[in-house]
């Protein structure tokens, strides 16, 4: 990829040099028009060879450090609200071409400079899922460092996608001078500190305080009440949003409970779009598909993965969450799909008697990084390992899948499930569903009983395994529930060997 002249011409944001680029040239890629400046680069619509729209972002190479910042968090992780990386490629000029996804719905500072301000259900609507996905950028270590409302960008369903990782930084990295947008910035980072967890938060609540007012905050001492500026907030949102502007960093709470007391505090609304001066009466997806699958005892009946998760985040009350969230994950926890087994389980109010033991180093549930540190190679890292031990190859993606089930960590997931594959579209909006009725799996191991390669269709090896599921507890806002052992049914495994080693592309019954 080249881009043709330059001009000379720089200017500022944040930290970040911003060079103007005349049209960028990518064989294959059609670009269209120039759609806006993020904190790290010029961002261009185009044309995928596909004839899909992506954006094309050119990052001068005096900021290529950001980019591959932002390469490295977009590889690692693939979450359902953060703006996806389809390639990226170094220009012989030094700067950096990110290609990601385009966002037709344009960003939360444009609806709410275009509308004025938005209503608490919208609210909930975008920050909920927004705050979600910072949590998980926490997770991995990651600061974003810039929430800003033209960083949270929207599909044409009102969905949210949180943007420019570029200027985010790894816990622990030297901030550089670090200062994103002005008024979104928490008060500590202005007074020379760190950028942390905190105050991504305290920027979360800026934005919430933008969405409802129009207007970011002013400093604590002048800004007054949230209430003193929009009449008739509930209470808990004006708490919620308060809170997280705390001046203390240690007072505010963090990303997932924020995410959780915004979703808590009024009822979701659509969100009505706004294109320039004109509103797009475009609404959510939250409703639809998902809001009329039958209920039948404590399970969803005629409901996909996704649905499922839908529902738990939009439309049930939080003590049907966790019966959701219970049929859902003994469902697919270990690869497994038995009815039987996901209705076998206590209620959520009973307090496990005892607590089983975690797996050892040696046995199932130990992570790969503790085999290979005992002198044997990872089976997922082995071009051959499906013919030579397929059931080697199961166990340690199962091992893999056991570790990102009990750290919670969607991010985690990459370890066991090939990118853009369904599997990882699944177990990650499964574990979202986890992560938000804050339920937590301790001790949890899977055993590979079996494993035989039964097919191979291009680069897809199939693998008929069992996996059984060891006795664990899971922990949530109720106390802790005891799951005795299950064996698993038999699955058919389609596995696919990415630049990362072996992973699982899909699941399905044998």
């Amino acid at each position: 990829m080249e881009t043709s002249e330059r001009t000379t011409t720089t200017r500022y944001a944040g930290r970040h040099r911003i060079v103007d680029h005349t049209a960028p040239s990518l064989p294959g890629y059609d670009v269209v028009e120039p759609i806006g400046e993020g904190g790290t680069g010029t961002v261009w619509s185009a044309v995928a060879p596909d004839g899909s729209t992506v954006a094309i972002k050119v990052v001068p190479a005096v900021d290529a450090d950001d980019a591959l910042v932002e390469l490295a968090v977009l590889g690692r992780i693939r979450d359902p609200h953060l703006v996806r990386l389809h390639e990226a490629t170094t220009l012989p000029s030094g700067d950096v071409a990110l290609v990601l996804d385009h966002l037709a719905g344009g960003t939360v500072g444009t609806v709410v400079r275009t509308r004025g301000h938005l209503a608490p259900g919208e609210l909930v609507t975008l920050l909920s899922p927004v705050s979600s996905t910072v949590a998980r950028l926490h997770g991995l270590g990651v600061v974003h460092g810039d929430l800003s409302p033209d960083n949270v960008l929207l599909d044409l369903d009102g969905r949210p996608f949180v943007a420019d990782l570029g200027v985010a930084r790894i816990a622990g990295a030297d901030p550089a001078g670090l200062r994103g947008t002005e008024g979104f910035v928490a008060p500590e980072v202005l007074a020379g500190a760190v950028p942390s967890a905190a105050s991504d938060v305290h920027s979360l609540g800026a934005l919430a305080w933008f969405c409802l007012t129009g207007e970011a905050p002013g400093p604590a001492v002048v800004r007054g009440r949230l209430a003193e500026h929009v009449d008739g907030l509930p209470d808990e949102l004006v708490e919620t949003v308060e809170l997280a502007l705390r001046t203390r960093p240690e007072e505010r709470p963090d990303a997932d409970a924020l995410a959780v007391a915004i979703f808590e505090s009024a009822p979701p609304e659509p969100v009505v779009l706004a294109r320039g001066s004109d509103e797009v009466g475009l609404l959510t997806r939250r409703i639809r598909a998902a809001a009329r699958p039958a209920v039948v005892g404590a399970g969803v009946v005629g409901a996909t993965p996704h649905r499922i998760a839908v529902v738990a985040r939009t439309l049930l009350p939080w003590v049907a969450v966790a019966a959701v969230v219970t049929v859902v994950v003994l469902g697919a926890l270990a690869w497994t799909g038995s009815r039987d087994d996901a209705r076998a389980t206590t209620t959520a109010g009973t307090t496990a008697a005892t607590t089983p033991r975690a797996p050892g180093p040696d046995g199932p549930g130990a992570s790969p990084d503790a085999r290979r540190s005992r002198g044997g190679a990872d089976p997922r890292s082995l071009v051959d390992a499906p013919q030579r031990d397929p059931t080697a190859l199961v166990q340690a993606l199962a091992d893999a899948r056991s570790v990102a089930w009990s750290a919670g960590v969607a991010a985690r997931l990459v370890e066991v499930d090939a990118p853009r594959s369904p599997a990882l579209a699944r177990d990650t909006e499964v574990l979202a569903a986890v992560q938000r009725a804050r339920q937590r799996y301790v001790g949890l191991a899977f055993t590979v009983r079996d494993a035989e390669v039964v097919a191979r269709r291009g680069v897809i090896v199939t693998i008929r395994t069992r996996i059984d599921t060891g006795a664990h507890v899971v922990r949530g806002p109720a106390g802790e529930v005891a799951r005795p052992p299950a064996a698993g049914a038999p699955v058919l495994l389609d596995v696919v060997h990415t630049d990362s080693g072996w992973r699982v592309h899909d699941v399905r019954e044998a």
